[in-house]
């Protein structure tokens, strides 16, 4: 099998992800190569569509909670149709379709906790949606390795009568009795994103 990355690559890469603003220089100088070199080599990486500079947040700075959540699905349209209906989910973080008892399994995060409560029991939840034959939930309770997290904040545009999953969370119970910060893509929205 040929290899993906060279030697000069992997040094890169790692220097990029653990200091995303590393500059040509301080990369050319750390692989004794040229700052031209090293920007051909990052243009072939991010072209080719194997590299993607992004910026991740702090999970455990920002005190948010994560929530992954294992469904099995009746059928591929009931999972297509998931997959559809949260593409948008500014909650979102992560949607993984498996093999095995789980077809799905989805990493969220809320604020706090009852907005948590809320990813699991309302209309809003991925939970709720049709053609699921069971689900779980797993709080996580401690990161072991990296707090940081590619949050979808773009989609968090605060403007939104309805949220991209369809819910109304004007009508949500626990909206109006102050147990759920709304949507962050919604008007409604109440909390700090």
């Amino acid at each position: 099998m040929k290899q993906i990355f060279d030697d000069i690559d992997r040094k890169i890469l790692n220097r990029l992800r653990f200091n995303g603003r590393a500059t040509l220089h301080e990369l050319a100088k750390e692989t004794q190569r040229s700052s031209t070199a090293i920007r051909k080599r990052l243009l072939k990486l991010t072209r080719s569509g194997v590299l993607r500079i992004s910026s991740l947040l702090n999970i455990q700075h920002l005190k948010f909670h994560l929530l992954f959540i294992r469904l099995e699905v009746e059928d591929a349209a009931a999972k297509d149709a998931i997959f559809d209906r949260f593409r948008q989910c500014p909650r979102l973080i992560s949607l993984y379709s498996t093999l095995g008892t789980d077809n799905i399994i989805a990493l969220m995060f809320a604020e706090d906790r009852n907005t948590l409560e809320s990813e699991q029991l309302e209309n809003c939840a991925i939970r709720s949606s049709k053609g699921i034959r069971r689900s779980d939930v797993e709080l996580v309770t401690e990161i072991a390795y990296d707090p940081f997290l590619p949050l979808r904040i773009e989609l968090a545009s605060r403007n939104k009568k309805k949220a991209p999953c369809r819910a109304n969370c004007a009508n949500c119970k626990r909206y109006l009795d102050n147990k759920c910060l709304a949507c962050p893509a919604t008007i409604y929205y109440r909390g700090a994103i």
